[in-house]
């Protein structure tokens, strides 16, 4: 563990992981201010027992500026980290010291990198005096030495030099078994001073913007973000940020950076090619447009009403006093809504209201919360022009090239309403979030229900140069009233409403377990309670306790009919309602053969029982005639013999397992 602190100067401190998924325990927020700092250090943490703090603000991580990532990547990188871990944080109340200058710039320089070894016992630089792996990533060299780059291996190293004690940060690209040795040049020929130098609008479209960037550790305040597709994206400019005021918009896709080329580059990357510079910093950006100019910004609708309302900046520092925040639509966009309103800005008298939707500030289309405060706060003194409406309200914008360039939108009027019929592909609109059956509402500020023909819309289409912008709402679909279907509790003819359906001629016991066990075991019980149940039919029992057949015939009480209800949920006329179990048992086909086949088993078992019973249990008593002659009949041992010779009955005994009367 690498912990270093100098008084007054920022913190870093790197920890080895003892595997790629070791947790390392600390967690950040973001405060009012868009900085990130520590917010907790669990006691099994990595970091537990050096001297980060809660509460610290968090300058970079892996030797990536923080101010470029969100919280997500930040916890990204230092879960993803394979081995070494480090943090550098400055303690918030020493703002003296938080952005300090250094005694020799960090640069990021050109590299000699030899073949790596197949198991290499260092980071594979030349020069570098860090020679146990998994220390700490960042290295020394000495003047005239070869040292390692952190940026890409597009081209960026060539705006780098190797100089005297040059700190160069964490080896994020190898190259295995390759020597890559690049002639080296300043990043900047001086350390700039002033404010944005340059800030133009190219003739594709896209952004020029060069601000100066007074030391190294100076923040650009420029939130960035892999967008798979497409490449990265600005996803925010904070307040500070050094392209303040400039046409450097959110959501914009990065080009390059210091005319080198990084549209396949990550946000990391380019985070920390930013962080690397000192001095001028040059971005050029676009819009996230197609390469035929069609638009990807679109909002969805309910209603129409936009609000339009001029209020008076009285200084560009002034505080417009609208709180904006992000909501997430059912159509998949972010949309900035307002939050609150100020009860002494210069909007509390304005036709806005809470909850409203941001369009656009001085003309410019606001794109998300961040995007709309930066706008807000950068607007400069006097009028300033807010437009806001529904937060479903739906804006297509897309580019022409060209006056003739057609935007493949297809119109018709319906009910006095101008409906979307068609987005040919080939159009620019087909690529927005436009839909078919959308009800148009506005093009380019004017209202289409004021016009009195078709021809008259297309007409602003065809003579609008540059951009076109289509409010749309969804047209909400016409209530369609079901027939009503029909009434399945309905009494049978001639019988009164506001009955019951059921079953009549019922036999057995509801319990279904109870039932099964009737059926197979009590013989021919049970077979006259599966002769009953066949005999089950759908009956109506009225409010006045009368039982109906389906026919409307008088079929007595319930309880001559043995009635029972439907089982709860079922509906109307059926036959055999039975529970799961007397489904099983006896109500279905299946079942009554089962209850059939256990019956006659049962009165089988049953009559021969009674034949044994009575073959068994019979004796013949023996009456002798006197003389001497006698006569004798075997017998069972719990029989007696009547001995006529001398009048008495006497028992039988054993003999040979044989039982027989008395003798002579």
């Amino acid at each position: 563990m690498s912990d270093n602190n100098n008084n007054g100067e920022p913190i870093k401190v790197a920890v080895a992981k003892e595997t790629p998924n070791t947790r390392v325990g600390v967690t950040f927020r973001q405060d009012s201010d868009e900085d990130i700092l520590i917010h907790t250090i669990s006691s099994d943490s990595l970091f537990a027992n050096t001297r980060l703090q809660p509460g610290m603000e968090v300058l970079r991580v892996n030797g990536v500026d923080v101010d470029c990532l969100g919280l997500s990547a930040i916890m990204k990188l230092l879960r993803e980290a394979p081995d070494v871990v480090s943090i550098e944080a400055l303690a918030i109340e020493k703002e003296s010291s938080k952005h300090p200058t250094p005694s020799a710039p960090v640069v990021t320089a050109a590299a000699t990198r030899r073949p790596m070894d197949p198991e290499p016992s260092g980071r594979g630089f030349r020069g570098s005096n860090n020679n146990e792996r998994g220390g700490d990533p960042t290295i020394f060299v000495a003047p005239g030495d070869a040292v390692a780059t952190s940026v890409g291996m597009n081209g960026a190293v060539a705006n780098a030099i190797p100089v005297a004690s040059a700190q160069v940060m964490t080896d994020s690209h190898r190259n295995n078994g390759a020597i890559v040795t690049m002639t080296a040049t300043p990043l900047v020929d001086h350390t700039a001073t002033g404010a944005v130098k340059t800030d133009l609008v190219n003739s594709d479209g896209s952004v020029t913007v060069t601000a100066t960037k007074p030391t190294v550790e100076a923040k650009t305040g420029v939130g960035l973000a892999n967008r798979r597709g497409v490449g990265v994206v600005i996803t925010s400019l904070k307040s500070y940020s050094i392209f303040t005021g400039t046409n450097l918009r959110d959501g914009m896709k990065i080009l390059q950076v210091n005319g080198t080329n990084v549209e396949h580059e990550t946000a990391e990357h380019i985070a920390m090619l930013l962080g690397s510079i000192i001095g001028d910093v040059t971005i050029v950006a676009t819009n996230l447009y197609d390469d035929d100019g069609g638009g990807r910004t679109a909002v969805a609708v309910a209603e129409f009403h936009l609000t339009t309302v001029v209020i008076n900046k009285p200084s560009q520092e002034a505080k417009v006093g609208l709180g904006i925040t992000n909501k997430h639509t059912e159509y998949g966009t972010t949309v900035p809504l307002i939050s609150n309103i100020a009860a002494d800005g210069p909007c509390a008298q304005s036709a806005l209201r809470v909850g409203m939707r941001m369009l656009s500030v001085n003309g410019i289309g606001c794109r998300g919360q961040h995007d709309t405060i930066a706008m807000l706060r950068v607007a400069p003194a006097g009028p300033m022009t807010i437009v806001a409406g529904p937060t479903k309200m739906l804006m297509a914008n897309v580019t022409k090239a060209t006056r003739d360039t057609k935007v493949g939108l297809v119109m018709q009027r319906k009910n006095d309403k101008l409906i979307v019929t068609g987005l040919p592909a080939s159009g620019l609109f087909c690529k927005t979030d436009l839909q078919v059956g959308m009800r148009v509402l506005r093009i380019n500020g004017i209202e289409v229900d004021a016009l009195d023909t078709t021809e008259q819309v297309l007409q602003i289409i065809a003579s609008a140069e540059g951009n076109v912008a289509v409010v749309a709402e969804h047209v909400a679909p016409k209530a369609v009233t079901a027939a009503p279907g029909p009434d399945l509790n309905a009494p049978p003819p001639g019988a009164p409403p506001g009955g019951e359906w059921g079953v009549g001629n019922y036999f057995g016991p509801n319990n279904g377990l109870l039932y099964c066990i009737i059926c197979v075991f009590c013989g021919i019980c049970g077979l006259f309670v599966l002769c009953c149940k066949n005999d089950q039919t759908a009956m109506y029992r009225a409010p006045n306790g009368i039982v109906y057949n389906t026919k409307g015939e008088n079929m007595g009480n319930g309880s001559t009919t043995t009635f029972r209800s439907n089982p709860p949920g079922v509906q109307g006329p059926q036959h055999f309602p039975e529970s799961d179990i007397e489904r099983n048992c006896g109500g279905s086909h299946a079942g009554q053969r089962l209850v059939m086949i256990g019956t006659c088993i049962s009165i089988g078992l049953s009559v021969l029982w009674v034949i044994l019973a009575l073959a068994s249990g019979s004796t013949e008593t023996t009456y002798y005639s006197g003389g001497s002659s006698c006569s004798y009949k075997y017998c069972y041992e719990w029989d007696t013999c009547y001995n006529s010779y001398n009048n008495q009955w006497e028992s039988c005994y054993e003999r040979n397992y044989v039982y027989r009367c008395g003798s002579c």
